[in-house]
């Protein structure tokens, strides 16, 4: 990011944030989500952003788009930074599930299935014993394995990414906020 940029950034969000400061203002503010999918211009001025994240401020309401990722990681905070990396998974995880049917080894990787448990998309049955928790760890079992799974792990894992491209399917269209939901180690 150049100086012409991080100063335009800058004075943008002091200018809708209650603190006077950058040190101060930039912690009032967290990802608030997606603004399309057509290349705009950054807030900083930036031309052709693939990528159009909104932010939104916890103290004014006040919002920022469209926004691109550099300039989000530029607020030098890990909960944006968390932020940032889920909506990234769940819109790469979203394409890939809008086309074809979804590829452990393909498509995922732990951070998704992490992004994937933490968004909702393992829900409890009496097949996951009441716990969507131990659908995601399969998953991640599964991810990590090295020999071919045994005919009832496939039947499993074809059922769990059928399941989480239906999730993926009604993130993408709108149709499923895409909220947080859960924590690793427990439920939210």
């Amino acid at each position: 990011m150049d100086t012409k940029a991080r100063k335009t950034l800058t004075e943008a969000v002091i200018e809708r944030s209650h603190a006077d400061s950058w040190e101060w203002s930039r912690l009032e503010w967290r990802v608030k989500g997606l603004s399309g999918s057509a290349r705009a211009t950054c807030v900083c001025g930036q031309p052709g952003l693939v990528r159009r994240f909104v932010v939104a401020n916890t103290v004014t309401a006040e919002e920022l788009e469209p926004i691109g990722s550099s300039c989000i990681k530029h607020f030098g905070s890990h909960a944006m930074n968390d932020q940032l990396k889920d909506l990234t998974n769940l819109l790469e995880m979203e394409v890939a599930a809008a086309t074809r049917p979804l590829n452990i080894k393909v498509d995922l990787n732990r951070s998704k299935l992490a992004t994937l448990y933490t968004h909702g998309a393992f829900v409890p049955t009496k097949w996951n014993g009441g716990e969507g928790y131990n659908d995601y760890r399969f998953l991640v079992d599964m991810f990590n394995r090295r020999q071919a799974p045994s005919q009832r792990q496939g039947w499993k894992t074809s059922a769990l990414l059928r399941d989480v491209g239906a999730f993926l399917k009604a993130t993408g269209s709108g149709e499923r906020p895409r909220l947080r939901v859960a924590d690793l180690g427990g439920a939210a």
